[in-house]
């Protein structure tokens, strides 16, 4: 497995999420620091599992162990290390069984701009992304 996507989100990636490319379907868009983005062949998931085993967890693992932290047992950030903790948002509506996930870098985010009830915006150094919620 080739980890230099991997490597390069984890020094300068602020989120990535699940995107429909035509021709390809299910993809994952990554978004940096820099304000430039990349979209990889592979979906969501199993980039954030690439992620995670990089760093040596699992979703599974962290979901226990910080599940009952936050009270949640859908939707739990996933600390990776000092200062590099993912936070989950709802980022699409899926098609199918497709992931509507989308995962943030807390330290990454600057602010977040209600856009109507169920919409806001994060707000990132170079990058705005809608997320949904109820």
């Amino acid at each position: 497995m080739d980890w230099k996507e991997v490597k390069h989100f984890v020094s300068l990636g602020q989120a990535f999420v699940p995107i429909n490319l035509e021709n390809r379907g299910d993809s994952v868009k990554l978004f940096f620091r820099d304000g430039t983005t990349a979209c990889l062949d592979m979906q969501a998931n199993l980039f954030l599992k690439r992620l995670l085993t990089f760093f040596g967890t699992s979703a599974a693992i962290n979901r226990h162990r910080y599940g009952e932290l936050v009270g949640k047992k859908q939707l739990v950030p996933i600390a990776l290390s000092y200062g590099f903790t993912l936070i989950p948002f709802n980022v699409r509506e899926p098609i199918g069984r497709q992931s509507r996930i989308g995962w943030f870098v807390s330290r990454e985010i600057e602010r977040f701009q209600k856009k109507s009830p169920h919409v806001t915006i994060v707000q990132l150094s170079s990058h705005n992304i809608p997320v949904f919620h109820n």
